[in-house]
């Protein structure tokens, strides 16, 4: 925690004003070991874990036939995702501009891949969720662990949201009483100045 306000106080110090000190607060507490090794962590399981569970089960959901499909392609878009993020920013440096353009590109499009795809992901899995059955027999049977998974990976979805959320809030919030903290620090020094000119001011 003293590293990390260390690192806010010179953020504080060397920002131009409080949108960079605040984007800088978000780059700090973004970088901490913690939110990095949750990133890598979820970075390797959430994409690589729908695209096996869905290949394996792929032709065992009659009910809804494209919630195994929906995970596969969940996964490849996610993994693509991460693959053009990472390559992009290591040509960055050699390429210059035009690197910059289809990185641009192509995270738009794989944006609204991800939530066209999210939002349909949503419907089949939720909308088939009453007429579940556990009898393979059945023409309403999925199966549990491919059906289970896909519900669950949606609802870890919406709490991931809801944390980065809070998590932004608390930075924010940070941001804020650092500010003020740093206000209250500098009040008394430019009082003391103050002081002074109006001694002099007084005495001549």
């Amino acid at each position: 925690m003293s590293s990390i306000y260390g690192q806010v106080k010179f953020a504080k110090e060397n920002s131009d004003g409080n949108i960079s000190f605040l984007s800088s607060i978000v780059a700090i507490f973004c970088a901490s070991t913690v939110v990095i090794v949750l990133l890598v962590i979820f970075g390797l399981v959430l994409p690589i874990a729908p695209i096996v569970i869905g290949a394996l089960y792929l032709d065992d959901c009659p009910l809804e036939k494209y919630i195994p499909i929906y995970l596969v392609v969940t996964g490849s878009i996610s993994m693509l995702y991460c693959c053009c993020g990472r390559c992009c920013e290591r040509k960055q440096e050699e390429e210059g501009s035009l690197i910059d353009k289809v990185k641009v590109n192509v995270s738009r499009f794989c944006a609204l891949c991800v939530i066209a795809w999210f939002i349909a992901g949503n419907v089949w899995v939720f909308s088939s969720y009453g007429d579940l059955s556990t009898d393979p027999a059945s023409g309403k049977y999925c199966h549990p662990i491919a059906f289970n998974f896909a519900f669950w990976y949606i609802i870890v979805m919406y709490s991931l949201c809801l944390v980065l959320i809070l998590l932004v809030g608390c930075c924010y919030c940070a941001a804020a009483c650092t500010i003020a903290c740093t206000e209250r620090e500098e009040a008394p020094q430019n009082h003391t100045q103050v002081s002074v000119i109006a001694g002099v001011k007084y005495n001549v």
